[in-house]
């Protein structure tokens, strides 16, 4: 009965660490002597943690991820977005390996990738899938890309990531028939560019957006 008992339990609650990743620190006494012989066995993990932390980055670096592009969207995007590809599924599987590594790279995916976020209600749909402590890990990304999106939506994006450091933002907008004289002023006195053109932009907005009027409008499209 006892044996039965416990086979129906539910499994533990998974732990997480203040970083928001889980805590795979080993328990058991043989899980204890596995990761101790990695460490001391394994070539790589053997590697001062300076060296290693290089490997990892080099690793996991440069990915793009767009989260809840689904497959209706894929097909209205797929012609604007010709870099637009199937992610890999062994992309992150460095994690996987053992603790100890998982331990040394489990923030890189979200510090180290590009987020690209077209719409607002992906945008809401991800934050809601998420934790705040892992929230609070893709605000030290290197990079968050926006390929169209209204004003409204990319004014709220500071309020989602406060720490953010570096965000590339890409607009195409098209200010004729789109917005009053007024709105134009207000717009490009904000931005300090001006709307006669389309521009592609790779900067830091933080500034930009702190400075913002909150009564630009302003409607956005792709030529």
């Amino acid at each position: 009965m006892a044996q039965s008992s416990a086979a129906n339990q539910s499994p533990a609650p998974l732990l997480h660490i203040e970083n928001g990743v889980m805590d795979v620190t080993p328990t058991r006494k043989y899980i204890v002597r596995i990761t101790n012989a990695n460490a001391k066995k394994s070539p790589l993990l053997r590697l001062p943690a300076e060296l290693r932390v290089k490997i990892w980055e080099s690793a996991l670096a440069g990915n793009t991820i767009r989260p809840f592009i689904h497959e209706d969207d894929l097909k209205l995007i797929a012609e604007l977005l010709t870099e637009l590809v199937r992610p890999d599924v062994h992309r992150f599987s460095l994690l996987r390996v053992c603790r100890q590594i998982y331990t040394e790279t489990a923030i890189l995916p979200y510090a180290l990738s590009t987020f690209t976020l077209l719409r607002q209600e992906y945008i809401d749909d991800w934050l809601e899938a998420m934790s705040p402590s892992q929230i609070a890990l893709v605000q030290n990304c290197r990079k968050l890309h926006f390929g169209y999106a209204d004003l409204d939506s990319l004014a709220l994006i500071p309020g989602r990531f406060q720490r953010l450091k570096v965000m590339e933002v890409e607009l195409d907008i098209q200010s004729n028939g789109y917005m009053e004289y007024k709105e134009k002023v207000k717009f490009e006195k904000s931005y300090g560019v001006p709307l006669e053109t389309t521009y592609s932009f790779h900067c830091d907005w933080i500034n930009q957006w702190a400075e913002c009027d909150p009564d630009a409008r302003c409607k956005t499209c792709h030529e």
